[in-house]
């Protein structure tokens, strides 16, 4: 039996481990930097990043990401109006429009290539892109930067969606509806919500318009998404150091889902589980789809290939109309050109 002596000496260092591991926890928050990461509600990001916070990837290089879930629209009006700030996503079209209206941007990393497919129903003659000519197909809006993207793809592909498609506009549920009651002949859809859809076998994809980009554009990746700034942001060498961060950490969390693609659908993630279950994706062929295709449009890496995709886009862009001749190349920042800045 133990003396009081000793039960109160077991007793006391019992308590100076939990201070010093408090005071450890402590010591090690204080020295994260804290960064707010927009993502669009549904977006392939959103899941990237939950991955990220639930291994503590972030952490590993030394930041606390806060993540913010905003629907499109509402990003899009945020990030525009400068009530966001720090490291932003958006098209690199919407970067170079803005610095034409006088608020100078840096298009940084990717985040996401072209994660859209042509959706029909099962039973549906549609077979083949030029099948779409006189179909009536829901697209999204025309006042959204996405819209242009897809615009360019088809323009690329020898379909020109004002004068050959019948487009009905709205939000990719919205289209998705009126396909499943027979009002629109196709439609978009997108991953990672797409796989719910195809899942249902009531559906089935035409093309992806990534791949198709890359067949009509020398095998070019098609810059949908990237990380953007603020040039004002940029000059400041400590914002620099953690975008610097927080891409080592993003592109680590991506290889990580490529490594293992069960990180996209365990359920001992619960903010995975609650992503899951809000877009209906917790059928195990749904799952078994996101592990398939999610990591097809994710970038690998930042390399000197998106410099000239982006640049390839700016220059097919001002041929169709979509940017003025005079978009400035100068916003885009090389992997080597940031490397050099730090």
């Amino acid at each position: 039996m133990q003396s009081p002596m000793k039960r109160n000496l077991v007793l006391l260092a019992v308590a100076l481990l939990i201070a010093f591991g408090g005071y450890t926890y402590w010591q090690s928050t204080q020295s994260l930097t804290k960064l707010t990461y927009p993502t669009a509600i549904g977006a392939s990001a959103e899941i990237v990043i939950k991955i990220m916070k639930f291994y503590g990837i972030d952490r590993k290089h030394g930041l606390d990401v806060e993540p913010i879930a905003l629907n499109p629209t509402e990003l899009e009006r945020q990030e525009f109006s400068g009530e966001l700030e720090g490291i932003l996503i958006m098209s690199p079209l919407s970067a170079a429009r803005l610095t034409l209206e006088g608020r100078p941007m840096k298009i940084l990393a990717p985040l996401t290539y072209m994660p859209y497919s042509i959706a029909v129903r099962t039973d549906s003659s549609i077979a083949t892109l030029s099948d779409l000519k006189g179909k009536k197909v829901g697209i999204l809006p025309k006042v959204v930067d996405a819209y242009k993207s897809i615009a360019i793809i088809f323009r690329s592909a020898g379909i020109d969606p004002d004068r050959d498609l019948l487009s009905a506009y709205g939000s990719i549920p919205e289209m998705i509806a009126l396909l499943a009651e027979g009002e629109v002949d196709a439609t978009l859809v997108s991953y990672p919500g797409a796989a719910g859809l195809f899942a249902s076998g009531q559906y089935a994809s035409i093309a992806k318009l990534e791949k198709l980009w890359e067949t009509n554009e020398g095998g070019l990746p098609h810059p949908f998404i990237f990380h953007t700034v603020f040039a004002d942001w940029y000059e400041q060498p400590q914002n620099r150091d953690t975008a610097r961060r927080f891409f080592d950490a993003y592109f680590e969390t991506i290889e990580l889902m490529r490594t293992r693609p069960e990180v996209m659908t365990e359920d001992t993630n619960p903010s995975i589980k609650e992503y899951l279950e809000r877009n209906n994706l917790t059928s195990e062929t749904a799952k078994q789809i996101v592990r398939n295709e999610m990591t097809a449009f994710l970038p690998v890496n930042w390399s000197d290939r998106d410099v000239v995709a982006i640049e390839h886009l700016f220059d097919i862009a001002e041929k169709f109309g979509y940017l003025p001749q005079s978009a400035p190349k100068d916003i885009i920042v090389s992997p080597s050109e940031f490397k050099a800045s730090l």
